[in-house]
């Protein structure tokens, strides 16, 4: 197993093929959107950790090249960190993609060598004037050092704007060629060290802020503030400042909880591990039900996820082999242990399972169509939901020690109440059934578990659960 998620496969000639969460249609505005603008475009599509941003840039890029509706090309911020001065690895990916497009290269090909060469010599006042301005003040450097920078800014005004005027004629050739922009797509750019991060922000603000290109800048827009107060103080305007590089910003809508439950399912390799399971679908109902009743956030989903996958790992292997029936649990479980730690603790030490079956009420017919039936033993047995997820916490709460007497207790309650004259029930004849229902579908799950190793195989998906739960994804 590999902690980092597996990359979705990308087809070039159908990018949005295996695309989990319906973003075509968002590419495809957004490129009629950006397409329109004559003048330079700084776009951000703005995400937290985990949204699915670089696959959808990905995507994105290989539909612009795919149908030729635009030249386009994607830089890896977080990739070229390591440089000095992120121009010097951005003019040059650029310029090398520009020149190993067949297309551009036909006719004689665009000329981007002056853009090398300029770069070359702007970029090393550049980044002295941003350090300069950064460690020390001009009455700290003394007169001698502050004439020197300011010889340096006018130099280096000059040769930005050249390479300004070369870059245009780039772009200027590219648009004679395609009829749309250059497209300049930038990621990872929020995993970036801070200081690289901001200065690549400024560098395409006032080196490439020129008519015919296009920068879309994948970003979670409050980790990159973070970036800039890092670097200037925590008192810094970061939205403002961010605002001064930045033309249009655009939040990735946020998934629903069924399909990034599902989309975060595929990206690990568990289907892999539960492969013929009869309760899959169960056990993804349940985590979604589970996103839902707590409302949990993009990251709380992920580590959602990892840890299913971590705990089903477990019992797949070390741990021995959980039965099927016990799946949709798990999830319950993991989301309880997450979110309502108290009630978590007081069903795995035996003192109450009250409040964990509280949280399991959520669970209705009406709130979660797929029942949880086959992995059963037991013939055209079917439970629902929320007495099934009962059954497992008073089946928990027993633990190993007290599991008979607790499923001789239920086993008690069922008949009684069953056999029970209806002239004597207080309440109504529905009640009475639901009440029949509940007991038969909770005496139902335990006698399974027991069939299984009662407690003991309870135990070890407990286990399994703890190990996952003190274990967190950096």
């Amino acid at each position: 197993m590999s902690v980092d998620k597996s990359e979705i496969h990308i087809d070039p000639d159908a990018p949005f093929e295996n695309d989990k969460l319906d973003r075509e249609d968002t590419a495809r505005k957004l490129t009629s959107l950006m397409l329109s603008f004559e003048d330079s475009l700084v776009l951000s599509i703005n995400g937290r950790w985990g949204a699915g941003k670089t696959t959808f840039i990905k995507m994105w890029n290989h539909m612009l090249k795919n149908e030729d509706t635009a030249k386009s090309l994607r830089f890896n911020a977080w990739e070229n960190d390591f440089a000095s001065d992120p121009a010097l690895v951005f003019i040059n990916e650029m310029t090398e993609a520009i020149e190993d497009d067949n297309e551009l290269s036909a006719d004689g090909g665009i000329e981007t060598d002056q853009l090398r060469v300029i770069g070359k010599e702007v970029i090393p006042l550049l980044l002295e004037l941003s350090i300069g301005a950064r460690t020390a003040t001009l009455a700290e450097k003394g007169i001698d050092a502050a004439d020197s920078l300011f010889q340096n800014f006018e130099e280096a005004k000059s040769q930005i704007h050249q390479f300004k005027e070369e870059l245009k004629g780039v772009a200027e050739q590219i648009q004679k060629e395609t009829s749309a922009p250059l497209v300049v797509f930038v990621d990872e750019l929020d995993r970036c060290r801070p200081d690289f991060a901001v200065e690549l922000l400024e560098r395409i603000k006032h080196l490439f802020d020129v008519p015919g290109i296009v920068f879309v800048l994948a970003v979670d827009a409050e980790q990159l503030a973070n970036s800039v107060r890092s670097l200037y103080g925590r008192e810094m305007d970061a939205e403002g400042y961010l605002r001064r590089f930045i033309d249009l910003s655009y939040r990735l809508p946020r998934p629903s909880d069924g399909e990034y439950v599902q989309y975060l399912y595929s990206r690990h390799d568990t289907d892999e591990l539960l492969r013929g399971s009869d309760v899959i679908l169960a056990m993804l109902a349940v985590a979604k039900q589970c996103a839902d009743h707590y409302d949990l956030s993009l990251r709380a989903k992920e580590q959602l996820m990892l840890r299913l996958d971590l705990t089903f790992r477990q019992l797949n292997s070390g741990l021995g082999s959980m039965p099927n029936f016990l799946y949709p649990a798990v999830p319950f479980l993991v989301a309880l242990r997450m979110e309502r730690k108290d009630a978590y603790e007081k069903l795995i030490r035996g003192k109450s399972a009250e409040k964990s079956i509280e949280e399991a009420e959520v669970f209705t017919t009406g709130a979660l169509e797929t029942m949880i039936e086959g992995g059963f033993s037991r013939p055209n047995m079917s439970v629902r939901p929320q007495y099934f997820l009962e059954g497992v916490n008073r089946a928990i709460a027993a633990g190993e020690s007290d599991f008979e007497q607790a499923l001789s207790q239920i086993s008690s309650r069922t008949e009684e109440v069953t056999n029970m004259d209806p002239n004597s029930w207080e309440g109504s004849v529905q009640e009475k059934t639901e009440l029949e229902r509940r007991l038969k579908d909770v005496l139902g799950t335990m006698r399974e578990i027991d069939s299984h190793g009662g407690a003991q195989v309870i135990s070890q998906v407990i286990d399994a659960i703890e190990l996952s739960g003190q274990l967190e994804q950096i």
